[in-house]
């Protein structure tokens, strides 16, 4: 049966750069540690096909596929897009070793949140890459359509994930199904939400609010509300809180800067050009 849009099938797959062979992507075990790519979870993933679990390119050329094993290739405009030159910013290297940064080719930063590698330190500059790490890359795919998912259960399961998270409860019942929120969604994105996982699994789908979550949440704010007043006179008191440090973020470098990984990524603001 050839695959067509909303389709809910099983995958498995190794992703890989065109031009070199190196895997970025795989939900083989044993290719993942072999490649020392980092993956959360391997083995057999359930996708809808049209609903952004894939690369876009990836998605449509699916669709006609039988199940079976294929090879697809994914030109760089369809993968991760092309590089943009705006993205690459100079800053004044005293700048970041003022952030206690000390620049290099290859070390991942944050500036303001936005992900970045260091490409060149020259001359009291430093060259900052804020693109995709595969922008501009041909990828290949090695994926198996392993069946084709036709239980609304674990169609349901699969699009709660994607769009809601894993934590969220789903549950079918014959022709009907729940999913039970820690708190209510606003009435017109519920009805639209619940019309496109309807039209997706081929369920009645209808929200609930988690009625113990609920009054945990009324509980702890009571008595939150209790301590913070007792004793104290807030009249007349300017209030400030240091915020926590930012977490440091991490992110997947390109195959081709591998070898660099381990390098720390530091988060920085952005400094003054």
């Amino acid at each position: 049966m050839a695959l067509k849009e909303g389709d809910f099938c099983s995958v498995t797959f190794t992703a890989k750069v065109k031009e070199t062979g190196a895997v970025f992507d795989t939900t083989d075990e044993k290719i993942a540690k072999a490649e020392h790519v980092h993956q959360a979870q391997t083995g057999p993933r359930t996708i809808c096909l049209g609903e952004g679990f894939l690369l876009a390119g990836l998605d449509k050329r699916l669709i006609g596929k039988d199940v079976g094993k294929h090879t697809i290739d994914v030109p760089a405009p369809e993968a991760f897009g092309m590089k943009n030159a705006k993205l690459i910013r100079l800053f004044p290297t005293n700048k970041l070793v003022q952030q206690n940064v000390m620049p290099e080719p290859g070390l991942v930063v944050n500036v303001d949140n936005h992900i970045g590698m260091i490409r060149t330190v020259s001359g009291g500059r430093t060259t900052i890459d804020f693109n995709h790490p595969l922008a501009g890359k041909d990828i290949v795919y090695d994926i198996e359509v392993v069946s084709v998912v036709t239980d609304a259960a674990v169609k349901l399961r699969c699009l709660v994930d994607h769009y809601l998270g894993s934590a969220i409860k789903a549950e079918v019942t014959d022709d009907k199904a729940t999913v039970t929120l820690p708190k209510e969604l606003p009435k017109r994105l519920a009805d639209e939400l619940a019309k496109k996982l309807g039209e997706r699994t081929g369920v009645t789908v209808s929200f609930a609010a988690d009625a113990s979550a609920k009054k945990d949440g009324e509980h702890e704010h009571a008595h939150e509300g209790h301590d913070h007043h007792e004793g104290h006179d807030h009249k007349g008191h300017d209030h400030a809180h240091a915020e926590k440090p930012a977490a440091k973020e991490t992110k997947k470098e390109a195959p081709e800067s591998k070898k660099k990984q381990g390098k720390e990524d530091m988060t920085i603001p952005a400094p003054e050009e």
